[in-house]
């Protein structure tokens, strides 16, 4: 073989910036034939070497191979105008071992990032199986894999492929303007190790709540080990970090969806920038290659991936992580396991309710488990009941989680069972979860549900069933019929399993004797959806959930073996908001679970409730409602505090003070305050901080959904001397603002108060106030 001509192009990186070189290629060349080749542009990066080949028109590049030689060497390899030991075929990466260099012999060697925009073919080569020098040329074949066009015309393209020097800060700056998603465009990706944490930094080029941010980490350097992310070359993630939990990769299949929590990360996000710090013993490892995706919306699409040119790497000191947690060992098989389910339902100690798979040893602790298929696999549930536990497993009956055609007679053409309250010829869709609202009046929705609950117990082996989004029927009333005879279905065709309620208060006094037990959500502790964070309940929602127990539950259970489980939502290291979660539960003879609101781990945070019968005491009380000024604001001095008769479930005072005018697009709870709606008095006190004058005060009445809720009778006071004086009396008031002339003397405090059914027609027990101010 002689050897053959090669281009006097050599593409050299020139760090810390990313080279590039174009090499063109004669337009017209291939008769107007597809796969006409026009240039092809070479950037070498940190990991890769990133190959942009560019024809006439959009293309699909379904016949296009790139051919490697790495040794430069004409004699050695496939023949094709040179000497190729390497060829990327589709996203797939070969290594040429035929016997003689025109035998077609390639061996399957790994797979490449590869895209195509329109009229250009982005390929990722990983700098690992290039060498420090290599020549490549691009072409073009036919449906026959006959030559079509090449790049370039003659010769072949020599590459240097020389490594650019790494940034020991961690630190990845990113281009900007670059992400298909302008809102999601990440500028800098940071990690560091902070004592026995690791801290992640990722910057966006606008303010985002960095819902959609994944970011992945390669621990052992092994592709074969982890996850393949079709948007990083060679890539095999062992761990991921999203939102505040790391996870480990648990997938049989490299390009499977599949992991499990290992910690929690405490997240911050201020405008710009988001940062996580986490356990650094949780990813094993004292190096490992990291990667920030922002996803789209929908999760469908990597709208940035950062660094542009490969990975970060993030070097941990391993004198200073904390030792591994030890792995739960499994619990002992309880004396009662050949009970019947129902029976050992009633018997049970302890819950826990998990939408994962794996973690047998640590759920094999608790009497009751209620699971989710197909996360929890049927071997599982089955060394679980094979201990005693009574596995129940999840299914919605008010809600379809994905969107079917079935009989077609519905809204858009999909089943009879989607409501369309709207209008708008498509089923209504739940927008936080994204499932859809079913109707239980249907049948055939009746009858769907009752099969798939069989199923659960034949072909996946639970013991009963849980019955998520019982709770539509309080959204759509019309359905609650529906729903009680869709219960009263599932019990006669499953007369020896658990039922088990999730919520429906306003059906319980007719599903509890159909059921084994219910299970409360945020009894004591929440997630705030809206700002995206774990809270306790104000004194107002803890007095209302009270009221559920007291006035709701007991009266529908009396007399009866029945069950209530308490859910509430945390962080595992919130251990003070879940021992008063634990202890309330406990004070009102319910089981205790604390998890994450995707419930995709166990806690395992030994806290004990106590029984405290302090939780049977009204809550919300002045003194815990009360409200100070950090800052002056509506007229009113640093330190003027707001103290109210009560507030409704979920309100508090603060608002009332904040002065945002626009206040129809606030959140209902950030808009107003609102009393209790007791029977009784209502009044909201300002206290100053020392005596002043001031001319009047003015009250905005609320509005909502364009209608005016202003108390009709209510009267303005004022504290002066320790005495409280009649400012104004006002009855059959309809206007939205009212203004009030206060003394023209020194005064303490202001009061307003509304006696018994004094507030707005519609709802007159309720005093409900926008804003107040001072002028």
């Amino acid at each position: 073989m002689c050897c053959l001509t090669r281009a006097v192009l050599v593409v050299m990186f020139l760090a810390p910036l990313a080279f590039s070189q174009v090499v063109t290629d004669k337009s017209g060349d291939t008769a107007g034939a597809p796969g006409d080749l026009l240039s092809m542009e070479i950037v070498v990066k940190s990991k890769v070497v990133q190959l942009k080949v560019k024809t006439t028109a959009d293309y699909p590049f379904s016949n296009t191979q790139i051919l490697i030689d790495t040794d430069r060497n004409g004699a050695t390899g496939f023949a094709a105008g040179g000497g190729f030991d390497l060829m990327v075929e589709g996203s797939n990466l070969f290594i040429f071992k035929g016997s003689d260099q025109t035998q077609w012999g390639w061996q399957a060697a790994g797979q490449v990032n590869r895209r195509v925009k329109g009229d250009t073919l982005i390929v990722d080569l990983p700098k690992k199986h290039l060498g420090g020098e290599f020549d490549c040329i691009v072409r073009s074949l036919d449906g026959k894999y006959a030559e079509v066009d090449r790049v370039p015309d003659t010769g072949v393209v020599t590459v240097n492929v020389a490594d650019n020097a790494k940034d020991a800060s961690g630190k990845s700056m990113e281009k900007a303007g670059d992400a298909t998603d302008a809102t999601r465009d990440i500028t800098s990706v940071r990690t560091k190790q902070k004592g026995g944490d690791v801290v992640i930094e990722v910057e966006n080029v606008s303010s985002w709540d960095f819902a959609q941010l994944l970011v992945f980490f390669d621990a052992d350097g092994k592709r074969e080990t982890g996850f393949h992310s079709s948007y990083v070359s060679d890539s095999g993630f062992d761990y991921l970090l999203n939102g505040g939990r790391v996870h480990r990769f648990a997938g049989k299949d490299p390009a499977s969806w599949s992991w499990e929590p290992v910690c929690d990360a405490r997240v911050t996000v201020t405008g710009k920038k988001f940062t996580a710090v986490f356990d650094g013993s949780a990813i094993a490892t004292d190096k490992a290659d990291v990667v920030a995706m922002s996803m789209s919306a929908d999760w469908q699409t990597a709208v940035d991936v950062a660094p542009d040119d490969g990975v970060i790497e993030l070097t941990l000191d391993k004198s200073k992580l904390a030792p591994p947690k030890k792995a739960p060992v499994m619990a002992k098989a309880r004396k009662n396991r050949n009970l019947p389910p129902r029976k050992r339902f009633e018997q049970a100690k302890s819950f826990y309710c998990y939408y994962g798979g794996g973690q047998v040893p640590a759920l094999s602790h608790y009497d009751i488990m209620i699971g989710h298929s197909p996360q929890l696999a049927p071997a599982d549930i089955a060394k679980l009941k094979d201990l005693g536990v009574v596995v129940v497993g999840y299914i919605t009956v008010g809600e379809d989680e994905n969107l079917r055609k079935a009989n077609g007679k519905g809204p858009g053409g999909y089943a009879s069972w989607y409501f369309d309250e709207d209008s708008d010829g498509e089923p209504d869709q739940n927008g936080i979860w994204k499932s859809y609202y079913a109707n239980a009046n249907d049948p055939a929705w009746r009858e769907d549900r009752v099969e798939e609950a069989g199923r659960l117990l034949r072909e996946e082996g639970y013991d009963g069933i849980f019955l998520d989004t019982l709770d539509t029927a309080s959204a759509y009333p019309a359905s609650r019929p529906g729903m009680i005879k869709l219960v009263k279905e599932l019990r006669e065709a499953l007369p020896d399993a658990p039922i088990v309620l999730n919520q429906g208060f306003h059906m319980l006094k007719e599903l509890a004797p159909l059921a084994d037990g219910m299970m409360i959500e945020s009894f004591t502790a929440t997630y705030d959806f809206r700002n995206k964070k774990y809270v306790m309940h104000t004194p107002s929602s803890l007095d209302w959930t009270k009221g559920v127990a007291e006035k709701v539950i007991s009266p529908a259970i009396k007399g009866r073996p029945f069950q209530v489980l308490v859910l509430d939502y945390a962080l595992p290291g919130d251990t003070e908001n879940i021992q008063v979660a634990a202890d309330r539960a406990v004070t009102f003879g319910y089981l205790f679970a604390a998890g994450p609101i995707t419930l995709d781990a166990v806690y395992d945070t030994g806290i004990t409730g106590k029984y405290d019968a302090k939780w049977f005491e009204k809550q919300a009380t002045p003194e815990s409602m009360k409200y100070v000024l950090d800052r002056a604001a509506n007229g009113f001095p640093k330190g003027t505090v707001l103290v109210p008769s009560g507030c409704y479930s979920g309100y508090k005072v603060a608002p009332l003070v904040d002065g945002v005018k626009g206040r129809e697009s606030l959140y209902w709870a950030d808009a107003a305050w609102a009393s209790a709606e007791d029977g009784e008095d209502a009044w909201l006190k300002i206290q100053l901080p020392e005596p002043q004058k001031s001319r009047e005060l003015e009250i905005t009445w609320n509005t909502d959904n364009g209608r005016l809720h202003a108390s009709q009778d209510f009267k303005v006071e004022v504290l002066r001397g320790g005495k409280w004086d009649l400012v104004e009396r006002v009855s059959g008031n309809d206007k939205q603002v009212t203004r009030h002339s206060l003394p023209n003397k020194p005064i303490e405090a202001i009061r307003i108060l509304q006696p018994a059914g004094g507030g707005s027609r519609q709802r007159p027990a309720l005093m409900w106030i926008a804003q107040v101010r001072m002028l």
